[in-house]
C-alpha cells in the first residue's frame, strides 16, 4: 500500500478535513466569480497545479544556488537565493489559496490526502520562511538548512499532490 493510499484511510483526518472544507467552501458561496476564478475556470484547466510550479521552482534554485555555493561566497550569491525563496512564497500564497478552493469541493479519501497534502506544504513554507528571516539576520549556515528540510517536506508534499 502506497503513503498516499494510507493517509486516505485515516478516518481520522476527518475531523479536521470536514470543517475546514465547510468554512472554505461557505467563505466562497458568496462570491461565485472568485470561487470560478480560483478553480481556474477562466484557463480551462485547474490553476492550482499551474500555481504550484511558483514555489516549487523558485525554492529548486535557491537550493541548488546553496548547493554550489559556501558561506563565505559572493553575496550576489545570497542575494540569489533570498530572491528566489521570496519568490517562492509570494508563489506559496497563491497556491495555498487555489488549493484550498478546489480541497473545498473534493470529499471522502480525497479530502483527508489532501489535508494532509496542504499541512506538508505548510510545514514547508514555514521552513522557508524561517530560511529567509536566518539568511537575512545573518545566519546563512542556518538558512541553508532550513532550506534543505523545507526542500525534502515540499518534494513530499508534491508528491501527495499528484496523487490527487
Amino acid at each position: 500500500m502506497s503513503i498516499a493510499h494510507a493517509i486516505e484511510e485515516v478516518r481520522g483526518l476527518d475531523t479536521m478535513a470536514n470543517p475546514l472544507s465547510a468554512a472554505v467552501r461557505e467563505s466562497l458561496d458568496g462570491v461565485p466569480q472568485l470561487k470560478s476564478f480560483l478553480k481556474g475556470v477562466w484557463l480551462g484547466h485547474p490553476l492550482h497545479p499551474a500555481i504550484t510550479d511558483i514555489p516549487i521552482g523558485a525554492w529548486t534554485t535557491a537550493v541548488v544556488v546553496d548547493a554550489t555555493t559556501s558561506d563565505h561566497m559572493d553575496d550576489g550569491y545570497a542575494r540569489a537565493a533570498e530572491t528566489a525563496i521570496t519568490v517562492g512564497l509570494i508563489g506559496a500564497i497563491g497556491s495555498a489559496v487555489t488549493g484550498l478552493t478546489d480541497f473545498s469541493d473534493i470529499k471522502g479519501k480525497q479530502r483527508r490526502l489532501g489535508l494532509v497534502h496542504g499541512l506538508i506544504n505548510l510545514t514547508a513554507t514555514g521552513l522557508f520562511a524561517a530560511s529567509l528571516a536566518s539568511r537575512r539576520s545573518g545566519n546563512r549556515s542556518a538558512g541553508r538548512t532550513y532550506s534543505t528540510v523545507g526542500y525534502m517536506v515540499a518534494m513530499a508534499g508534491a508528491y501527495l499532490g499528484g496523487s490527487l
